[in-house]
């Protein structure tokens, strides 16, 4: 318990305002919502940019480590599709309106993105031989890219399905 009071008091202010902001973003996905189409692509965006920062940043330009990160982005982005793939979308074409699912899965993605790169970035904060140790960095390169992977499957899968929709009213 007191590495976690130490760990929290240790949290840059920044980290908090955004842990609000996409928890938010997640509470406000429980319901259904009409958004515009380039909203759909707002949290895979955050995501993409957040995990090759992270990527870089960490572990620098090695290809085996993009590979993995690729790969492991493949894997997210096709699940994506799969969780994805029998939602029922509507769309303003005229207004570039979609109706998007309410639920929990964005709530629960964000949550679980949000944990785990705080968990490897307090982990690479206190201990930072950690980033030397391989199955730490498979598990930081191959969660990231998982998760983001999810994010963006389901926006391209939204997209597909924007494009695939008869156009209707959402005003």
């Amino acid at each position: 318990m007191d590495t976690l009071i130490k760990a929290l008091q240790g949290t840059p202010w920044w980290v908090y305002v955004l842990f609000f902001y996409l928890l938010s973003l997640g509470i406000k996905a429980i319901k259904p919502m009409i958004i515009p189409l380039k909203k759909l692509f707002l949290l895979p965006g955050v995501f993409l940019v957040w995990s090759l920062w992270n990527l870089n940043n960490n572990f620098g330009l090695n290809f085996t480590k993009w590979m993995l990160w690729l790969a492991a982005l493949s894997i997210g982005a096709f699940s994506g599709w799969l969780i994805n793939r029998s939602f029922k979308l509507k769309a303003d074409k005229s207004k570039m309106l979609v109706t998007t699912p309410g639920g929990y899965s964005t709530l629960v993605m964000i949550l679980l993105i949000f944990l785990t790169k705080y968990f490897f970035g307090y982990t690479y904060s206190t201990h930072p031989e950690a980033k030397q140790v391989a199955f730490i960095v498979f598990a930081d390169i191959l969660s990231s890219g998982v998760i983001t992977g999810l994010f963006v499957g389901r926006g391209l899968t939204f997209l597909y399905k924007f494009k695939k929709a008869k156009s209707e009213s959402l005003a």
